[in-house]
């Protein structure tokens, strides 16, 4: 009896060892499982905090320099966003800084591209440059606004605004320069895209007949 039982004792240890094989399987297969739905969920995850970012990222406009991009903040509510087509942008990128400027320097500076300036109804000069796609870049040079007591406004000071325009049908210029002009787009004196009354004014000096 006893040369019987070895072997049913042989049989059931294999079998019992087949059994913790074929667990131990299935646990590690649970674990393989648990690890691609881990990996797939990190990847939802991922791809979900790269759309948010991208909500919030700044626009980035390209710049003339090769290789070089400015940081834009985002634009104010504006029913739409503006869209600046790139003759629009490079054309800003070309005129640069304009602070600290005297209405003569920037006179100087743009006829060459621009021509003889449109007389503002301020005393002003209007720098307007068609750019052929419809739509012109102005450049507008003002005087300080005169108040008695001065208030603090950006305008208290002599100052430069950047805009885009739709180009007008008249040859002299007038509709363009015109505060009426359609589609105005204000910038900064950095080139970017701005609806913050502070940002639009960029300070120069003024110079008696500088722009004629």
């Amino acid at each position: 009896m006893a040369g019987l039982a070895l072997p049913a004792l042989a049989e059931a240890a294999q079998a019992a060892a087949a059994a913790v094989a074929a667990v131990i399987s299935a646990i590690m297969a649970a674990i393989g499982i648990h690890q691609v739905g881990k990996a797939i969920e990190d990847e939802k995850e991922k791809a979900k905090q790269a759309s948010d970012a991208a909500k919030t990222a700044p626009n980035v406009i390209p710049q003339t320099k090769a290789g070089a991009t400015q940081q834009c903040p985002n634009l104010p509510p504006r029913g739409k966003q503006a869209k600046i087509s790139p003759e629009e942008q490079q054309a800003l990128d070309k005129i640069g800084p304009l602070e600290g400027k005297s209405r003569q320097e920037i006179g100087e500076q743009l006829k060459p591209d621009y021509g003889e300036p449109v007389e503002g109804d301020n005393g002003g000069d209007i720098y307007i440059k068609d750019l052929g796609n419809g739509r012109s870049v102005r450049v507008r040079v003002d005087p300080a606004k005169v108040r008695n007591p001065p208030e603090g406004k950006a305008d208290d000071v002599p100052h430069a605004h950047k805009e885009t325009v739709d180009t007008g049908t008249d040859k002299d210029k007038e509709e363009t320069a015109s505060k009426d002009a359609k589609n105005e787009i204000k910038f900064d004196d950095t080139g970017c895209p701005s609806t913050d009354w502070k940002d639009t004014h960029t300070p120069i000096k003024w110079t008696p007949g500088g722009g004629k």
